[in-house]
């Protein structure tokens, strides 16, 4: 064995044992997310079931995530997707429990983890075929306020946050029920908007309610300015500049 076969394996041996130390060091934090990402999307008889456009959306905004920067989305971040309907908070998740985006290079197995950009992309993707089969079993109501509610409690203490809303933006609850108030604490918040059926003769009514929205949203805490983007040809590059 010659000497240099043998040191070029010490310092393999090295580099492996220092970069286990670092991952080990990192572990108190690995669930403590530096960000978040939250998907709500309206599941309601008003919006659901989803249409082509609508998934169309949902996989842009999949592709947008997996290719946020480090710089302005620190790692680890937590993705969670709600759905919208007639009580939010309450609503079971339509793709499960939300998962950690922690990238690293010794790759391990731990449930609600995903290491690689690749099995992200994967992940997303295999939500939004999830979200549509919910969406054809809508719900009576759209508690747009609750899911709101919903996706602050979950990111308390968590210093950078995105929730991104797929809706037409027509709240509707049963008489005698209040919107719940919410409060959020500079999250960034972009708006996708589809017109519903009553649009259609009257279509400054959608302007109207996003402006509405985009106003409450605001006073509640939500970084300036709210974006919206309408979920027809909405691109990757278009809607990157929301996070920016």
């Amino acid at each position: 064995m010659s000497r240099w076969y043998v040191v070029t394996l010490v310092l393999s041996l090295v580099n492996l044992f220092v970069a286990e130390s670092l991952e080990a060091a990192d572990t108190p934090q690995k669930n403590r997310p530096r960000s978040s990402i939250t998907i709500l999307v309206d599941l309601s008889k008003s919006f659901a079931p989803l249409t082509a456009d609508d998934q169309a959306a949902l996989r842009t905004v999949g592709r947008a995530i997996t290719s946020l920067p480090v710089s302005t989305f620190p790692r680890p971040i937590t993705i969670a997707w709600l759905g919208i309907g007639t009580s939010s908070p309450h609503e079971h998740p339509p793709c499960g429990p939300g998962f950690l985006y922690d990238p690293k290079m010794i790759k391990r197995n731990e449930p609600g983890v995903v290491r690689d950009k690749s099995t992200l992309i994967k992940r997303l993707d295999e939500c939004v075929g999830i979200i549509t089969q919910r969406s054809k079993l809508p719900g009576d109501w759209t508690d747009i306020s609750g899911a709101i509610q919903q996706a602050s409690d979950l990111t308390q203490g968590i210093k950078t946050n995105l929730v991104i809303i797929l809706s037409d933006f027509v709240e509707s609850r049963p008489h005698g029920v209040l919107a719940p108030p919410f409060r959020l604490t500079g999250h960034r918040v972009v708006l996708l908007y589809r017109a519903e059926s009553g649009d259609k003769d009257k279509p400054a009514e959608l302007i109207n309610r996003i402006r509405h929205w985009q106003e409450v949203l605001t006073n509640a805490g939500a970084q300036r300015p709210v974006c919206r983007r309408p979920i027809n040809g909405l691109s990757e590059s278009t809607l990157i500049t929301c996070f920016e």
